[in-house]
Parts: C-alpha cells; sequence; structure tokens
C-alpha cells in the first residue's frame, strides 16, 4: 500500500486531522478505515503533532497511508519520515523539505496557489501539488484555467471543501484527491457513516 496506489486510478479523500491528545487518533483512524477509507494526513498543528503522528502510525499504519501535513521545515520532515510518514505536505513549496523527502524516497506534496508556484515545483520534478487555500484562491475556475497551462499536473485542493463542494472538484480529471476536515466531525460513529456515503457518492458519480 502507498500513496500512488491510493491516488491513481481513482479519485479519493485525504482527511487532515489535527488533536490535541495523541491518543484520540487511534479511534479516528479506525472510524475512517471502517468506513473504507485507507488515507490521513496528520498536521503539523500544535505542539503533540509528533507524537501523534507516530502513535497513529504504530496503531494503524499497515492498514493505512499516513502522512503527515503542514509541514514547514527540514526538522519536522525528519522527524514524520524517521516515524514512518508516507508522505509529507506542505502549504507551500520549501527546497529543504523537498530534498530530505527525495532523501527518504517519501513523496512530497507542496502546495500552491500561483503559475509562479506551479513552474516553481516543476523544476523540481513535482507532477501532484496541493492546491491551496483552494477556495479563497478560486476554487475550480482557478483550477481549470492552470489546466489549460499546466495539462501534465494534478491537484489536491485543499481549503473550502465540504460535503457541498467535494464531487465538484473530484469530476475534474486534473483532481487527484480532495482534502480537508470535514469527514472528521462528530462521533466516531458519524465519522464511519459519513466516510461510507461520501465514498459511495465518489463511485457513483465520478468517473
Amino acid at each position: 500500500m502507498d500513496l500512488k496506489k491510493s491516488l491513481i486510478g481513482k479519485k479519493s479523500i485525504i482527511p487532515y486531522i489535527n488533536v490535541k491528545d495523541p491518543f484520540e487518533i487511534d479511534d479516528i483512524l479506525f472510524s475512517l478505515h471502517q468506513g473504507g477509507l485507507d488515507l490521513a494526513e496528520i498536521t503539523y498543528r500544535n505542539k503533540r503533532a509528533g507524537e501523534t503522528l507516530r502513535y497513529a502510525i504504530e496503531k494503524m499504519g499497515q492498514k493505512m497511508v499516513i502522512g503527515a501535513g503542514t509541514v514547514l521545515n527540514k526538522e519536522q520532515a525528519q522527524e514524520a519520515i524517521n516515524f514512518g510518514a508516507r508522505f509529507i505536505v506542505s502549504p507551500g513549496f520549501s527546497a529543504e523539505v523537498y530534498e530530505e523527502c527525495k532523501k527518504a524516497k517519501v513523496p512530497y506534496l507542496p502546495g500552491v496557489m500561483t503559475p509562479t508556484d506551479i513552474m516553481n515545483c516543476i523544476k523540481y520534478g513535482i507532477k501532484v501539488m496541493k492546491f491551496y487555500p483552494a477556495e479563497a484562491s478560486g476554487g475550480i475556475k482557478t483550477l481549470r484555467e492552470f489546466h489549460k497551462a499546466f495539462p501534465d499536473i494534478m491537484f489536491i485542493p485543499i481549503g473550502g471543501i465540504n460535503e457541498e463542494n467535494y464531487l465538484s472538484y473530484l469530476k475534474e480529471e486534473f483532481v487527484a484527491a480532495v482534502g480537508g476536515t470535514f469527514l472528521v466531525k462528530g462521533t466516531f460513529k458519524d465519522i464511519e457513516k459519513r466516510t461510507k456515503n461520501l465514498l459511495k457518492n465518489i463511485e457513483l458519480n465520478v468517473d
């Protein structure tokens, strides 16, 4: 199981998760997995994020592709990779994070918002990029314009994605997946049920 197999050939959702208590994470991941999802991103947005990532991988790393998000520097990238992160995501592009990922052969998904951002990532051979913040940056209309100029690039929109608009993004040929927190709200049963429903909607409505 790896990120490419989880994304290529099928559209998906990457839930990004920020919890202050690391011991909450295994129940969240279990609920997502029971709902049929094999991807998750643990964000570096609090002081215990590394601990949460390590615990998540220990508990569910054999069943899910778990990566690290909001990775801002070399040190965070090294820590996440040492803990076993299967992919690294940043809000923007970082050369030092890219180098750590390249060295470890871990996929790197940098955030882009402008044509200049995209062109900079292309210089490094990156072909899958996070479009962030998606809705605030023009959403699908902006991505369609990007696709005209960069037809070989695949995007993962994050930022403002929700249950009302996620399918609209996934119907676009140049969108590999969408990301957001909308899957992980409510009780664990809520998470499992919502995950099943949204994935079923993808199966029925997205080619």
